[in-house]
C-alpha cells in the first residue's frame, strides 16, 4: 500500500513539474523590434517560437509591455500557419503603446513562468514641424508707386495743355 501512495505521489508530483521543465524546451523572440515611434500606433510583431513539436502546439506566445507608470498590458499571439526558414513558428500580434514615455516589453511562451528579454522603446509625441520663419517686410510696397502717380499725372497734364491749346487755335481762327 505504501508503495502505491507513493508511486501516485511521485506521478502528481512528476506532472506538476513536467510542463515547465519541458517549457524550457521552448523559446521565443522577435523577428523585429518595434518600429513605432509615436503613441497610438500600432507594431504588428512577429514572434518567432521554435522546440520541440509537442510542446509548439501548446504554446501560446504573447508580449506584455509596461509602461512609465507602471501599468502592464499583454497582447496574446495567434499563429499565423506559417514556419521561418529555421522551421520556428510564426505568430502574430498587434501591440500599441498608448502613451508616451519609455516602455519595456517581455516575451512569453505561454506555458512556463519564464520571460525572455524584449527590449525598451521611446515612445514621444511629435512636435509640429517648424515653421520657417518669415522674413521681416516693410509695409511699403515693392515697387514704388511715386513714378507711376508722377506717370499719370503728367500725361493728364499733358492732355490738359492740349486740350486748352487747341481751343485757343480754334478761337483765334474764328
Amino acid at each position: 500500500m505504501r508503495n502505491g501512495i507513493a508511486l501516485v505521489a511521485g506521478l502528481l508530483a512528476a506532472s506538476v513539474i513536467a510542463a515547465p521543465a519541458a517549457a524550457k524546451e521552448l523559446s521565443v523572440s522577435l523577428a523585429a523590434g518595434p518600429p513605432v515611434s509615436e503613441p497610438g500606433d500600432p507594431w504588428d510583431a512577429r514572434l518567432l517560437v521554435h522546440g520541440v513539436p509537442a510542446l509548439l502546439k501548446e504554446a501560446t506566445p504573447s508580449i506584455t509591455i509596461e509602461g512609465p507608470s507602471g501599468n502592464t498590458t499583454t497582447f496574446v499571439a495567434k499563429p499565423t500557419g506559417k514556419r521561418a526558414a529555421d522551421g520556428q513558428l510564426i505568430y502574430r500580434t498587434r501591440v500599441v503603446f498608448p502613451t508616451e514615455g519609455t516602455w519595456i516589453y517581455t516575451l512569453s511562451d505561454g506555458l512556463s513562468d519564464r520571460s525572455y528579454e524584449g527590449g525598451s522603446v521611446q515612445i514621444r509625441t511629435p512636435t509640429a514641424a517648424p515653421v520657417p520663419p518669415v522674413a521681416a517686410t516693410d509695409s511699403a510696397p515693392a515697387l514704388p508707386l511715386w513714378p507711376l502717380v508722377l506717370g499719370v499725372g503728367l500725361v493728364f497734364a499733358g492732355a490738359g495743355v492740349a486740350i486748352v491749346m487747341r481751343r485757343h487755335r480754334l478761337r483765334e481762327a474764328n
